[in-house]
């Protein structure tokens, strides 16, 4: 019964190799009894002989299946020494039966003798002539015994939760060895007037032996049951926390998914969850982008986090955020791809309306920066179209007199076209600054962005009277952003950089714009102004939202720069600068 156990165990699960050869065990144990019996009741010496020859096939099982047992259920033992045990044992089976006439252990028998045995009569050999090539199959024992020791002594010494079966099963072996060994020698010699009959001790071995495997057996039962209750406790705790955890074998079909997983994807339980179905689901807009990230984790290994659209069957959309890593599976070498989703649906209408919100109070502060240098703006604006007008009288007046050359003419064309493009790109800067912001990102230079956002700067310092100074490094690389966002940083730092100049006299009033790389990843923009520095009491502040210095300041300004800054992967401080003045400076990554 325990051999047809740990054999159907095996069956179920073909690495559980120790419990296949302790079925070969119990089997050598099973037919090793049986042939005893048949010599015990023999009444032949030539039947006696013809069991006792088959008992060497059964000795061998055991004998063999036992040594491997060692070695693969206790990891222990020397190779070198279960091989040289099996060995012997082999070449003296094959001698016991091709060699000899009558078996290895006895050249002739020529006559039997009956003893009694428990209240029966049973057969042993009487005139009979011992094989001096037995020494050969009774060699494998002390060996075995060796070996035995050996490997017990050395899973006693590991520091494994395996040392109590070490003890247990190399003690019962070692001790089978003993008695099943000694009582064979004895009465093989007729040192003792009983029946070889060592199958009683390989009966307590194979005893020892299954009873540590089926506490195996208990132990993963026990387990299988501890892992239900986990699973079904991590089932609750996902559907909860709208999660669902995944498993994808890449090259099936098939996704394993915990309890909730059909309702998450919108699949009824009848329906088996796929890979197709879960392509299928997918927004268009999203899809290749997604089927892009997983190939590659799947071709490359390593893990992925992204956030998708899927359409579900009432034609809503959800937002889900997905993330997982590939391993091999050890078995198979397989890729399989784990990981978790979530339902962030409602989480990403609420960063959108942030979002908004935000982007309508930085449109209104750029819309109250515009209306603070309306004065300068009209200025600037006052100069080219009054050039324009005095050039066009000069040109009439000429042509009447009759003394315009065309070299003049050309001149005075010439300088018209100047003030006008002069006129209109103060025009562009102020329709870009005053329109609602373009959530369109692109590759842009910092060139082009100061080009934008320089006709503002210089009409606001020529009407307070403050040298800018722009310094911009060569080559710098691009970067990916939103243009406008950009501008009203640099706008809203330089106008801050001027309100600090106030108090000074006209000749030291000085704004500094610095842009230059920072190593291959980012370029770094500085705006520094020569006034009084930093508040004292507000330096570490001066970011935070309705903090402000100023009489008639709100506290947003530097609020609303920072938090666009953030949202371009940048980053943005300030401190005093060297020589007086403050010093505030951004970092922003270049394109990826």
């Amino acid at each position: 019964m325990l051999g047809a156990m740990h054999f159907l165990v095996w069956l179920r699960d073909r690495k559980a190799w120790p419990s296949l050869v302790f079925a070969v065990v119990v089997l050598g144990v099973v037919g090793h009894a049986l042939v005893e019996l048949g010599f015990m009741t023999a009444r032949d010496p030539e039947v006696y002989g013809r069991y006792m020859r088959w008992s060497h096939l059964f000795s061998f099982l055991i004998i063999a299946g036992a040594v491997i047992f060692m070695r693969l259920y206790l990891k222990a033992g020397r190779w070198w020494l279960a091989g040289a045990i099996i060995g012997l044992r082999f070449v003296a089976m094959l001698m016991n039966f091709w060699v000899f006439d009558t078996n290895i252990n006895y050249i002739e028998i020529r006559s039997l003798e009956f003893v009694t045995l428990l209240g029966q009569e049973v057969a042993i050999a009487g005139d009979a002539d011992i094989n001096r090539w037995m020494w050969m199959a009774q060699a494998t024992f002390p060996l075995w015994f060796l070996f035995t020791v050996d490997a017990t002594i050395t899973s006693w010494r590991r520091a494994e939760q395996v040392e109590h079966r070490g003890l247990l099963v190399g003690c019962g072996m070692a001790l089978v060895i003993l008695l099943g060994t000694s009582q064979a020698v004895l009465a093989l010699n007729g040192w003792i007037k009983m029946p070889m009959a060592p199958s009683i001790a390989f009966g307590l071995m194979t005893l020892a032996m299954g009873y540590e495997l089926s506490r195996d057996v208990l132990r993963a039962s026990q387990l299988a049951t501890s892992l239900w209750a986990s699973e079904q406790r991590l089932n609750l705790a996902a559907a909860a926390g709208s999660v669902v955890l995944w498993e994808w074998r890449a090259g099936q079909d098939s996704i394993w998914a915990s309890s909730s997983g059909h309702d998450f994807f919108d699949l009824p339980l009848d329906q088996r969850l796929s890979f197709e179905h879960f392509k299928k689901t997918l927004h268009p807009e999203d899809r290749d982008r997604v089927i892009s990230v997983i190939n590659q984790t799947v071709a490359g290994g390593g893990s992925f986090s992204m956030e998708y659209r899927r359409l579900f069957s009432d034609g809503k959309v959800r937002w889900l955020a997905g993330s997982g890593s590939a391993e091999r599976d050890p078995s198979t070498g397989a890729t399989l791809l784990r990981g978790v989703s979530v339902d962030i649906t409602e989480s990403y209408a609420t960063k959108e309306s942030l979002r908004e919100q935000r982007e309508q109070l930085s449109h209104a502060l750029r819309l109250a920066t515009m209306s603070q240098m309306a004065a300068s703006l009209a200025h600037e604006l006052n100069q080219p179209l009054a050039a324009i007008v005095n050039n066009a009288n000069a040109a009439r007046r000429m042509m009447a007199k009759g003394s315009a050359s065309p070299e003049d003419l050309v001149d005075i064309f010439a300088d018209i076209a100047a003030d006008g493009q002069r006129a209109g790109g103060v025009i562009r800067s102020i329709r870009a600054m005053a329109r609602p912001e373009e959530q369109e990102r692109m590759e842009i230079s910092f060139d082009n962005v100061i080009a934008d956002i320089l006709p503002l700067i210089t009409a606001e310092a020529r009407e307070r009277r403050v040298e800018v100074v722009v310094e911009i490094a060569d080559t710098l690389p691009r970067f990916w952003g939103n243009p406008v966002q950009i501008q009203q940083i640099l706008l809203n730092l330089t106008i801050n950089a001027m309100d600090a100049l106030d108090a000074l006299v006209a000749t030291e009033r000085k704004v500094e714009i610095r842009a230059e790389a920072e190593g291959v990843s980012a370029i770094v923009v500085s705006v520094r102004d020569f006034g009084s520095g930093l508040p004292p009491a507000g330096a570490d502040r001066i970011f935070e939202p309705f903090f402000t210095t100023k009489a008639n300041g709100l506290g947003m300004g530097l609020a609303i720069v920072r938090s666009l800054v953030e949202a371009h992967g940048g980053s943005i401080g300030a401190a005093d600068a060297d020589g007086g003045g403050a010093r505030f400076q951004m970092s922003l990554p270049v394109t990826a």
